[in-house]
């Protein structure tokens, strides 16, 4: 099997949650092309999808020293070192994969990053610039909600939920 057929198999069982068929053909592709990333991108999200930290760390670790400029690979390895609550690698990696590329799930997670480390109060600033040059991104107004919930505003959060869902049904 070739190594492009490889990974459309690898993807297509990770998108169905046939996690050990996805890992099973991503060693396959780290095996024919040791050079590519995407044997251990694959490798990295199945370990995700299993919560097992620490193995989708030195996947997307292994993943990263073959693609240093993917934004998407520190986003993930961000978001394992924040399942570890390994607080400063999280920052630093979105805050790479933000500098990469102004990656939107980057942003997100850099948002819960803030929840998490007890930073609310910039949570809510950073989501207001977001929300300024962002408008049309629903999830930005939705995480503006939670965090209005999380600080008691229920009405405020209401109306940030509303415009959400006004966004999402336009889309």
């Amino acid at each position: 099997m070739e190594v492009n057929e490889l990974i459309a198999k690898g993807i297509e069982a990770l998108e169905q949650e046939k996690l050990d068929e996805a890992l099973a053909l991503a060693l396959q592709i780290q095996k024919a092309a040791p050079k590519q990333s995407v044997g251990f991108h694959i490798e990295g999200l199945v370990h995700q999808s299993s919560a097992k930290w620490e193995e989708s760390i030195t996947a997307l670790t292994k993943a990263i020293e073959q693609s240093p400029y993917d934004p998407a690979l520190f986003n993930f390895r961000g978001f394992a070192y924040l399942n570890l609550s390994e607080l400063p690698s999280a920052k630093a990696d979105f805050s790479e994969a933000i500098s990469l590329e102004d990656y939107e799930p980057a942003h997100r997670n850099m948002v819960l990053w803030m929840i998490v480390s007890n930073h609310v109060q910039e949570a809510i600033d950073y989501l207001t610039v977001r929300i300024q040059t962002k408008q049309e991104d629903p999830e930005n107004f939705e995480m503006m909600g939670d965090l209005m919930m999380r600080v008691g505003m229920d009405e405020k959060a209401q109306t940030y939920y509303d415009v959400a869902n006004a966004l999402k049904s336009q889309a």
